[in-house]
């Protein structure tokens, strides 16, 4: 797909109201052309130009965007009340009337209502015109609905679709929320005996001229670093985290840090899984519809955050477009990279097996259904080993600083008493 490109506009309303918007360009439309049509919508004009205006980016910043469980709404009860027969605008209207949904798709609904009702846009052009509110392969599908006659089949894909992907991003966060809890529980414990509790007692213990263990003594020395240091350590840390983030804005960078990634122990594995999962089911999606392989590859790639198979990805879709065979595509970039399994066996074998049957769609399916349950073992396993291996490291830190502090006072306390 080309790139959008945009102008900005104000004008007057039918009833004098003064309004600023975006507008999508399609077909190569000129300024000219976009006041004439803007002109059928009952808007006059008063100043255009190309491109987002600063202050409409800033009013994008702040602006609530559709989740996936409002997306999700859209489109089961859209497929609902199609399937019923209700016209395409009653529906919208019945979904936008329905008390149970969101505010921001409620302002989303009212839009597309106002569009489709008088400009006549199509729904899928209607969707176009929303910012960015529905992606490109969302977009891409109801337009194909509209166009084959299938637009409720195609809804009840997109919901199932979005429902799974629903579910892997919810996995993701809890394999990740007690992780990052457990480890900042663990600072804030460090910090506030080190800062706190050891520096005093250390004063005390010293006044008693007590020979130390050595484990005491590395707890005192630690303690008194991070004491002095503090703020040394924490601008450290701190400009480490901008440089990073600095360094992840060069592409060749971070696509070498995400191929690195790929070589982590079991998360790699589980990196490459979710990525390629991804980019089947949506592959799949847009495939199964009749969008052509190159399309649908160009869509579903989108979709995928590791920048290494992504680019990957872009190498497979134009040996495809040379002629070579789509499972060939894939074994190719497979065999390039020793030591890199850009792509799982499973998914190679299903489509070399699609491409002999012709059954491309079920064959992906197939390995979609196979790869969630290889994830959802994946990230159970990760979480029942995570887990006590944190609560450990924090026990372990609790118990070395009690000892340190605790065994010399009980030893001095007893030498007292002879």
């Amino acid at each position: 797909m080309n790139e959008q490109q945009y102008y900005s506009y104000t004008a007057i309303n039918e009833f004098g109201k003064q309004i600023s918007n975006h507008y999508l360009v399609e077909n190569n439309e000129s300024e000219n052309d976009i006041i004439n049509l803007l002109k059928q919508q009952n808007l006059l004009v008063i100043k255009i130009q190309k491109g987002k205006s600063f202050k409409l980016i800033i009013k994008e910043f702040f602006k609530q965007t559709l989740n996936d469980e409002d997306k999700i709404t859209f489109c089961s009860h859209l497929y609902y009340l199609l399937k019923a027969g209700i016209p395409l605008l009653e529906a919208l209207v019945d979904l936008k009337n329905d008390k149970n949904i969101s505010k921001r798709l409620k302002v989303v609904l009212s839009k597309i209502i106002y569009l489709v009702s008088q400009n006549g846009f199509t729904l899928s052009k209607a969707l176009q015109q929303l910012e960015n509110q529905f992606d490109s392969i969302f977009i891409q599908l109801i337009k194909v609905g509209e166009e084959s006659g299938e637009l409720v089949e195609v809804l009840k894909s997109l919901n199932q679709s979005l429902i799974q992907n629903q579910q892997l991003k919810k996995q993701r966060k809890t394999l990740l929320v007690y992780p990052a809890i457990t480890t900042i529980i663990i600072i804030l414990v460090c910090l506030f005996l080190f800062n706190y509790v050891v520096p005093k007692l250390k004063i005390f213990i010293e006044t008693m001229q007590f020979d130390l263990p050595i484990y005491s003594k590395i707890l005192f020395a630690v303690a008194g670093f991070i004491n002095d240091y503090f703020v040394f350590i924490f601008a450290s840390i701190l400009l480490l985290v901008i440089a990073i983030y600095s360094m992840l804005k060069i592409p060749k960078i971070k696509v070498a840090i995400h191929k690195k990634l790929l070589k982590l122990p079991i998360f790699g594995d589980l990196l490459l899984n979710i990525d390629c999962l991804r980019f089947a089911e949506n592959f799949k999606l847009l495939y199964s519809h009749g969008i052509f392989v190159l399309e649908s590859m160009k869509l579903s790639q989108e979709v995928v955050s590791n920048l290494f198979i992504k680019n990957n990805l872009m190498l497979v879709r134009r040996r495809i477009e040379n002629g070579v065979a789509i499972a060939k595509s894939f074994k190719e970039i497979n065999e390039y990279y020793k030591g890199y399994k850009v792509f799982p066996t499973l998914l190679l074998r299903m489509l070399t097996i699609g491409e002999k049957t012709g059954e491309l769609d079920k064959t992906l399916s197939n390995f979609v259904e196979a790869e969630q349950f290889n994830i959802n073992n994946k990230i159970n396993f990760l979480q029942n080993q995570i887990q006590p291996i944190l609560t450990i490291i924090l026990g372990l830190i609790v118990l070395w600083i009690i000892a340190a502090i605790l065994l010399p006072l009980y030893d001095l306390l007893s030498q007292l008493q002879l």
